[in-house]
């Protein structure tokens, strides 16, 4: 009886010709996976449903081999998307909630380039480090690393990068906590910029 389990799960959990999928990892339906074959996902991952993962491989007669990899033990909540045209990377451990948008690419914005969906994508890197908690509805752009055990306010958009044990929120995110390791305890800071 178990190992029928395990094909059903795979059936309908595992996507198919995708690159590395790890033990008890789960995808919900509805889900839209784009050139699965660069996409990787740890063990114990969960995926709520309505995810959108998209591996961009071309732009513009430019061709590209994007990474897409999530760690082990990470939970990502209903209507999650992706875009990534080099690298995404979310480590183990992360928890995302709902409704968050993580954007490895972004259109052109020339006034003099002509249609905007006519113009080449700008992309850059996403890295997401260890235990870090993104909060509902937060938008991180291109080029954005946050350190390990960060945390990120609900409704946040997210346009620079942030160290280990940031606590940010706000449009744009600023710095408004930092965990004390010594005192085991989050300070509050003031960033002026």
């Amino acid at each position: 009886m178990k190992w029928i389990k395990k094909i059903i799960r795979n059936l309908l959990y595992k996507p198919y010709g995708i690159k590395f999928f790890g033990e008890g990892s789960t995808i919900l339906f509805p889900r839209k996976l784009l050139n699965i074959k660069h996409i990787e996902i740890g063990n114990n991952v969960f995926i709520h449903k309505h995810a959108n993962l998209f591996p961009i491989t071309s732009d513009h007669g430019n061709n590209f081999s994007p990474i897409v990899k999530i760690g082990h033990n990470v939970y990502i909540g209903q209507y999650f998307h992706m875009h990534a045209m080099s690298k995404v990377v979310i480590e183990d451990g992360c928890v995302i909630s709902d409704n968050v948008y993580i954007s490895g690419a972004s259109h052109g914005f020339d006034p003099n380039g002509g249609h905007i969906m006519k113009q080449p994508l700008n992309f850059a890197d996403v890295e997401i480090k260890m235990n870090t908690f993104i909060g509902r509805n937060v938008f991180i752009s291109q080029g954005v690393t946050l350190g390990m055990h960060c945390v990120v306010g609900a409704n946040s958009v997210v346009t620079k990068s942030f160290p280990d044990y940031s606590m940010i929120a706000g449009s744009p995110a600023k710095l408004i906590k930092k965990y004390d390791v010594l005192n085991q305890a989050w300070i509050r800071v003031n960033e002026k910029n």
